[in-house]
């Protein structure tokens, strides 16, 4: 796909929807995590979307601090929880761990439809940009300090 059109959402959701169903077509054994991670790339691409609208120098920032500071831009916490609790969940099941199985098809599958709600409803909230509140700001709910006008500051771990 010329000009990066398979980095979109929509399409990394349905790449990883056609390893869910269709795991014999050349990825036996790794279809979960495969999916998982295309699951993982359309958030992602989600977010860099969202960020590169509203406040592109968050780009440069780590995808934890981005996630972190969700919360402080979005006028929806469950949204901003939601997108947080999936990356987390499938960034876990990408990553191979001896004393675990993989994650089952309806996990994934269940994983795969949150994504697509909740980059669905990020996009619609384009509108809803809102500058961080100060009580939220205050309590270090975020690691990076997300300034007004559009610099950010990361600070240590």
């Amino acid at each position: 796909a010329a000009g990066g059109a398979v980095s979109t959402p929509a399409n990394l959701l349905a790449w990883a929807r056609a390893v869910l169903d269709h795991p014999e077509l050349g990825v036996v054994g790794v279809w979960p995590r495969a999916a998982a991670l295309l699951g993982r790339q359309s958030l992602e691409e989600g977010l860099d979307q969202f960020w590169v609208r509203h406040l592109p120098q968050m780009r440069a920032a780590t995808r934890s601090t981005q996630l972190a500071c969700l919360h402080l831009y979005l006028r929806d916490d469950d949204l901003a929880d939601g997108i947080r609790i999936s990356w987390a969940a499938l960034s876990r099941a990408c990553h191979h761990h001896v004393y675990e199985m993989a994650p089952t098809a309806p996990e994934i599958d269940h994983r795969l439809a949150t994504v697509e709600h909740l980059v669905t409803r990020l996009d619609r909230r384009g509108n809803g940009l809102t500058s961080p509140r100060r009580e939220e700001a205050a309590t270090g709910r975020c690691r990076a300090t997300c300034v007004l006008d559009a610099r950010i500051v990361v600070r240590g771990r």
